[in-house]
């Protein structure tokens, strides 16, 4: 597993440990250029005393801010500084209230919320969803931590052949508490190792031949991606999931030219 380090190497270790698993991932990433960068900095607000980025996040944009591989695709998430910087110009244009340096934007979903970093938490900002900026909900202890989640993710995906998607518990009132420890159930029985990135939001534990990756969102909703070497895995870790969590499954996850895709 990819380990923490300095934050200036963000990228570089990002990088290397995906390479690995996926040889054109290195060719697909692109930097972004410099004049580029002060544009988003100057429309976030955050030059001449506006907030201050975190290292990690620029080791990130000035390594791969302008295409990021698709190292976000699997969580349906964007993180090109283009994108960013369009979103930015239509609140300009439509809402500059909106434009807070204390929360600068530095992704969004494919369809949804933007993902902003809080700079009022500290040196190393916790990473939020924020449509409305009074009520911004906690997505990971760090923009380090975030990346780090997600290449664990687009790791297992290319690790272990099989996979199924699973959603909407089926139990009313689970709290994500519940979930979790319901998790560990599965965790034990299944001999899975918990992964020291997972955190109140997201779960990652794994074996050698089998996963389970969990987005577990304050309001409920329950997202897994489970993981598994062979197809009789695959079906006994779905049963047991769906037995102790109540989740249903939404799709198969089938290697298509190289590429997994829901099906």
């Amino acid at each position: 597993m990819i380990p923490y380090g300095d934050p200036n190497t963000l990228a570089q270790r990002v990088i290397e440990y995906v390479s690995k698993f996926d040889r054109g991932f290195r060719s697909r990433i692109r930097p972004v250029e410099d004049a580029l960068f002060e544009d988003y900095l100057a429309i976030g607000r955050l030059k001449d005393g506006g907030g201050t980025l975190p290292e990690s996040y620029r080791s990130f944009a000035t390594s791969m801010g302008l295409d990021a591989g698709g190292l976000f695709k699997p969580i349906k998430v964007v993180s090109e500084i283009e994108v960013i910087l369009q979103l930015y110009k239509d609140y300009e244009k439509f809402e500059p209230e909106a434009i807070r340096s204390n929360f600068p934007i530095v992704a969004k979903y494919t369809i949804g919320d933007q993902i902003s970093l809080d700079l009022s938490s500290g040196p190393d900002p916790q990473v939020v969803e924020t449509t409305d900026f009074d009520c911004a909900e906690f997505l990971s202890s760090s923009w380090e931590h975030f990346v780090l989640q997600a290449a664990a993710l687009y790791v297992e995906l290319r690790r272990l052949p099989r996979g199924m998607w699973c959603s909407r518990p089926a139990r009313p009132g689970f709290s994500t508490k519940e979930t979790s420890a319901a998790l560990d159930f599965v965790l034990t029985r299944w001999k899975l190792t918990r992964s020291w990135l997972s955190d109140e939001r997201h779960y990652l534990a794994m074996s050698q031949d089998t996963g389970i990756y969990a987005d577990l969102s304050l309001d409920g909703s329950l997202y897994l991606k489970l993981f598994a070497a062979d197809e009789d895995s695959m079906r006994k870790l779905a049963e047991e999931v769906s037995i102790t969590i109540g989740a249903e499954r939404t799709g198969a996850l089938q290697r298509v030219d190289g590429v997994l895709c829901i099906l």
